[in-house]
């Protein structure tokens, strides 16, 4: 590295956490979507059971990972728009 090195500019830097940042929400994502998956299959575990109660409690449970996501989802697509913006 010379004196000709490059420099890595406030900019850059703010380009870099955000997509950061989106990484972490792509996770987020992942790990949620893993959750909802398993409550469902819980719902049907609980619903063969004939536990009607515990199957109706994944259910809501499901349901609020799903509103988690949409969240996420909007999240994603601001962060998406900001780094857009910035570059």
């Amino acid at each position: 590295m010379g004196a000709n090195g490059s420099k890595v500019t406030a900019q850059d830097k703010a380009i870099l956490d955000m997509k950061l940042q989106r990484d972490k929400l792509h996770q987020y994502q992942k790990r949620i979507t893993l959750l909802t998956d398993k409550e469902t299959a819980i719902a049907k575990q609980m619903l063969a059971k004939g536990d009607k109660d515990k199957a109706l409690l994944a259910l809501r449970r499901k349901k609020y990972q799903e509103s988690l996501l949409a969240k996420t989802d909007a999240q994603l697509a601001q962060l998406q728009h900001l780094t857009s913006n910035v570059e």
